[in-house]
């Protein structure tokens, strides 16, 4: 039984440590497109290059987890 809700709440624990990547990772997107912009890039030109800019997210995020676990 405690084994079962050790697992549960380590699960809850990469969950919520996930979703803080994504804010994270969506954070400095989105001071890359500001700075862009600033510098007088169009606002859809400024978010395709910050998406370019962090690289491939998904496997940012896969190599995080492999850091957890």
């Amino acid at each position: 039984m405690v084994r079962n809700l050790r697992r549960i709440v380590h699960l809850f624990r990469l969950r919520r440590v996930g979703l803080e990547l994504d804010e994270e990772l969506e954070s400095h997107r989105a001071m890359i497109q500001e700075r862009l912009e600033r510098d007088g890039m169009p606002s859809p030109k400024a978010a395709d290059a910050s998406r370019r800019a962090l690289g491939n997210l998904t496997l940012a995020r896969e190599d995080a987890r492999q850091v957890w676990v």
